[in-house]
C-alpha cells in the first residue's frame, strides 16, 4: 500500500510534457541558428518554440517571452 501511495505522490508532481508539433521544423531551426554561431541554449530554445507555433492563434500562440526570444535568436540570421 505504501508503494501505491508513493506513485500516486510521485505521479501529482510530474508535469506533462508538450509533444514537438514538427520535429523537421526544429531540426532546420536549429541547424539554421547554429550556423549563424547562435547560442546552442538559445537556438535550442527558440527552435522549439517555432516547432511548436499555432498557426492560427494570434502571435502563433507565443507568450511575450517566447516572442522575445525569438527576436532575439533572428538578430543572428540576418
Amino acid at each position: 500500500m505504501e508503494i501505491k501511495k508513493w506513485n500516486a505522490d510521485v505521479s501529482a508532481l510530474t508535469l506533462p510534457l508538450k509533444q514537438m508539433d514538427n520535429p523537421r521544423l526544429y531540426k532546420a531551426s536549429l541547424e539554421a541558428l547554429t550556423t549563424a554561431n547562435c547560442p546552442k541554449k538559445l537556438a535550442e530554445k527558440v527552435s522549439k518554440i517555432v516547432a511548436n507555433d499555432e498557426g492560427g492563434q494570434p502571435n502563433l500562440g507565443r507568450t511575450p517571452e517566447e516572442t522575445e526570444a525569438v527576436r532575439e535568436a533572428a538578430k543572428y540570421l540576418q
